[in-house]
């Protein structure tokens, strides 16, 4: 009744790959990143078993390539000095569903701006946008993981 509730508000569910069954390998080419903790907490969410160790043959396997990180100048102040950056993160997955691969190409990007009578919080403001875009592109990575699933029949 609750979750009626809430969906009558306009609030939508953000786990609806929840009904993923059998292991899901995960394997990253930068380990440890935010995205690659983010996407591990998201499997153990969805209910699938996850694998520790890595199986080349896995029906059902997300490799994660190197993690791209940019960060532009988009505007400077009156005396010069960078006043606003967007920093860009792109991830490319490969899914293996069975036999079939699909290789995507997943970007999120945000825009901060640099006060430089603050420069204490710039390291901190930069640090939780990186982590804010890298749990974005876990989400976009296990929406596209989960709609691959569907359409290849594998519930």
């Amino acid at each position: 009744a609750m979750l009626f509730l809430l969906a009558g508000c306009g609030f939508k569910p953000a786990v609806s790959w929840s009904k993923i069954d059998g292991p899901i390998t995960l394997v990253s080419h930068t380990p440890f990143n935010d995205v690659e903790r983010e996407l591990n907490s998201l499997i153990q969410q969805s209910l699938a078993s996850f694998d520790d160790m890595p199986q080349p043959d896995g029906i059902r396997r997300i490799e994660l390539a190197q993690l791209e990180s940019t960060i532009d100048v988009i505007s400077v102040d009156s005396n010069g000095r960078p006043a606003e950056y967007r920093i860009k993160l792109e991830q490319g997955a490969t899914f293996t569903i069975g036999e079939a691969q699909y290789t995507q190409q997943f970007t999120q990007q945000g825009e901060y701006v640099f006060d430089v009578r603050d420069i204490l919080a710039y390291k901190a403001q930069l640090e939780q946008l990186e982590l804010t875009l890298s749990k974005r592109l876990a989400q976009q990575i296990m929406f596209a993981f989960a709609s691959r699933l569907k359409i290849s029949g594998n519930p």
